[in-house]
Parts: structure tokens; sequence; C-alpha cells
């Protein structure tokens, strides 16, 4: 069947209306510091103000306040690390949940206070692969729906995340998709659409026209077959101003992370805060070299031994000597960094591979 012509334009000001940038990403894994660090050193590269995460593999339902100053917010398998999803947000929009509901190990949901008066719902999901039969997809697509109906006291929600599910391309009078589907679509990313077409959700991705390499978010191990199966939905077609690929968020993931820019009507200058926040600067924590200390001491008391000066000048002399000794002795102690340059110069080795193809 021919794919439906119509398209809508939005007009967006982006003087006078405040932008949002939430992300979605299946790491494979954020379980050991190493691929957290990672992790947070790719997210320092890009503009973002939540970033939802598939294949955590973290156990149990937690939030883990980051020394970045950052927090993970988690819901995992409680007694093995598998699956997983989870948020990742700055102080700011952390201390704006109202609350974190963690539904299972594919599907949770962050309550965000944006102003008095409005609110978002981020749900982030990681559906089963195809190698699951139909009755676990299903079950996953009910829980799904609960976690959508349980946010109708939001103003607006956003759903993302990995459905393992190819759209492909707009079916007639789809009101779920737009033109700009990618590929052919498969019974899974049937199911999708059907689940969108009841609940009047529109698919993000397919508004947008995009090149062909910044519309996939999944590569096989051989690096042949390129599919999009990450996405990011709402009921509310109006507020997205863009979906993107970020082709340089590597982090030996084989999917890439989907951004989606949106707008909402509300309080710009709250909003400008959040997004002007950076980490806090670590305090600078020195230590007295004791040797220095004591050689910088010992050279007053030389100096001043044949003086016969008064006793509050001498005081005063003694207390000036030790305050400048301090300062002379001290020395800045250097904390490490997330990641050691030899880790990485490791990474750096890692992404030159992948682009040649050797990994």
């Amino acid at each position: 069947m021919t794919p439906a012509t119509t398209t809508t334009t939005m007009k967006i000001d982006s003087k006078s209306t405040p932008l949002l940038n939430f992300c979605t990403f299946n790491a494979r894994s954020l379980l050991d510091a190493g691929q957290l660090a990672d992790f947070e050193d790719q997210a320092a590269r890009i503009n973002f103000d939540v970033i939802g995460l598939a294949e955590v593999r973290r156990r149990g339902t937690a939030r883990l306040d980051l020394s970045s100053g950052y927090s993970l917010f988690y819901s995992g398998e409680s007694d093995q690390s598998r699956n997983g999803v989870g948020f990742y947000m700055s102080q700011n929009w952390t201390a704006r949940v109202l609350e974190f509901v963690p539904v299972s190990s594919r599907i949770a949901s962050v309550l965000l206070d944006l102003d008095s008066r409005k609110t978002i719902r981020l749900v982030q999901v990681y559906a089963p692969t195809t190698a699951y039969d139909d009755d676990v997809i299903e079950s996953f697509y009910e829980d799904l729906d609960g976690a959508i109906r349980g946010s109708s006291t939001a103003t607006h929600t956003i759903i993302m995340g990995d459905f393992n599910a190819k759209v492909g391309q707009q079916i007639e009078e789809e009101r779920a998709t737009g033109q700009f589907g990618r590929g052919e679509r498969n019974e899974r990313g049937q199911m999708l659409v059907d689940f969108c077409e009841a609940r009047r959700i529109v698919i993000g991705n397919t508004l947008f026209k995009k090149g062909s390499r910044r519309k996939w978010t999944w590569r096989s191990a051989n690096g042949e077959t390129l599919n999009e199966i990450d996405f990011v939905l709402s009921s509310h077609r109006e507020i997205f101003t863009d979906v993107s690929v970020l082709k340089k968020f590597t982090t030996g993931s084989d999917h890439r992370l989907v951004r989606a820019t949106i707008t909402v009507q509300g309080s710009q200058t709250r909003w400008h805060q959040l997004a002007r926040w950076r980490a806090p600067r670590k305090p600078v924590i020195r230590r007295l070299n004791p040797a220095i200390y004591r050689y910088a001491i010992e050279d007053f008391m030389r100096s001043n031994a044949s003086e016969d000066n008064e006793l509050d000048d001498q005081y005063g002399a003694i207390v000036n000597t030790i305050r400048d000794a301090a300062q002379i002795a001290s020395e800045e102690l250097r904390t490490a960094t997330k990641i050691t340059e030899e880790t990485r110069q490791l990474l750096k080795k890692r992404q030159e591979l992948k682009k040649t193809g050797k990994m």
C-alpha cells in the first residue's frame, strides 16, 4: 500500500519556548564501575536533560547518587544481572522527581515536576526480543498499558526505549506513525503500532525526515544489518520538535542513543535554570608536607634566636611564621579522575576499531 503523504509542520519559536532533551539508550550493561564511568564520559559530551536506559543489568531497585553530581534510578531483576531499566539525570532534575515507579525489570517510570501546573512522566522500556514467545510480549504490553494509565496525573507522558520492533513505513491512514519510518515492518512492529493506534500515541522517530545514516538505532555484530528499533512515543504529537540519533555517542553498545527534543508551554525561567546546571566543582583538598614545614619553622628559630624583642612582638612573629610556613608547605592533593588516561586511550582505540569495522 502507498504510504500517506500528509504531514504536520510545526513552527517553534525557540526564543520564547524552552526546549527539553529526553534521550533513550540501550547501554547493554552498566553493571560495573568501568562501564558506568565510560557512559558518564560520553554523556558529558552531549546536551540532555534525562537519559532513559535499557539493559542496565543491575540487581534490585535503587537510586544511586554518583560522585559526578548525577543520579541513576534503576529497576532490575532481584536475583540475576539481566534486563533492567533506569534513568540518569542531574541533581536539579533529581530534586524534581515526584515519584519513581519500578514496574518490572523491563518497565519503569519517573514523574517530574516542571512547574506549579505541569508535570511530565517518562516511561522507559526494554521490550522482549523476538526470541521470546508472543505471550511474553503480550504480558509486556499489558504492563506498559498499566504504566501509562497510571500516569493520568501527569500533564504529559513520554514513552521511550528499546522496543525490539521494526515499525517501518507508514501504512495508509495510520495516526501512530509519520511518513518517515525506516525499512520494513515486522510482526512485533505491527504490535507496537496497534498498541499506539488504540491509545492515540504517536511514534516520534517517524515524524522527522533524516538521512538513512541517522535513522538506524541498532547494528548487528557483523555490521551488515541496521535496524530502527529504539523509539520515543507520546500522545501529544505537537510537543515534538525533533527526534535524532546521535552517532557519536559510543560506549561499546550495539545501539545508538536517540534524543527527542520537545517543547511544553510552561515556566521558561525555571527550565533555563535546569539547562544551565553543571556538576559542582569539587573543593581543592590540600595536605601539609611535614619536611618542608619543619624546615620553615627551624629556619625562623635560627634567624630570630639572637633578637631581643618584646614578648608581644615575638608572639606575633611566631604566629605569622607558622601561617606562612603552613602556606609554603601545603600542596594540592590530586584526586583520581573517573577514567584514567590509560583507560581513556583504550576507549579511544576501541572507537577507532569500530570505525574501521575491525570490532
